[in-house]
């Protein structure tokens, strides 16, 4: 059975150990360090999405007036369905609960399965890319503006 919640400060450093063992393509050389990430987890909102363990969280820092960034980590063995609810869930709770008017998620080019996640939450592309430096191989690190509003 699914449970999807707000996370206590306990389940935190699950984001941090899932992004720790993202692959070279999906990390940058100037990556936070482990403290810094935590601190930036504390200060957003963050929910957790669980199915026997935790398998997602979900993370939304306001960069604006009703503007919200999200960030999803996740276990390698995730169920996409467990996903695409954690970040429902968290969409849902934004737009009802902290009056978000606007939610962005950057995804990289190549990670289509994350792409696919998103546009099933109900986010949409909206053509705009960025590249934002070079990965751990040396190649362009990609991204691409996926947006939701109330």
């Amino acid at each position: 059975m699914w449970q999807i919640r707000k996370a206590q400060s306990d389940e935190l450093p699950l984001a941090v150990e899932w992004h720790n063992a993202f692959p070279d393509w999906l990390r940058f050389d100037d990556e936070k360090t482990d403290a810094d990430f935590l601190g930036e987890l504390e200060q957003a909102e963050v929910f957790i999405g669980i199915n026997g363990k935790p398998q997602a969280i979900v993370y939304a820092i306001q960069v604006g007036d009703g503007q919200y960034e999200g960030h999803l980590m996740c276990s390698r063995d995730i169920e996409p369905d467990i996903a695409v609810a954690t970040i429902m869930f968290a969409k849902n709770y934004l737009f009802n609960q902290a009056k978000a008017s606007t939610i962005i998620a950057m995804v990289h080019t190549r990670h289509t399965t994350l792409a696919n996640i998103v546009l099933r939450a109900g986010f949409y592309s909206t053509g705009l890319k960025m590249w934002k430096g070079v990965d751990r191989r040396g190649r362009i690190f990609e991204t691409e503006q996926f947006i939701v509003g109330a």
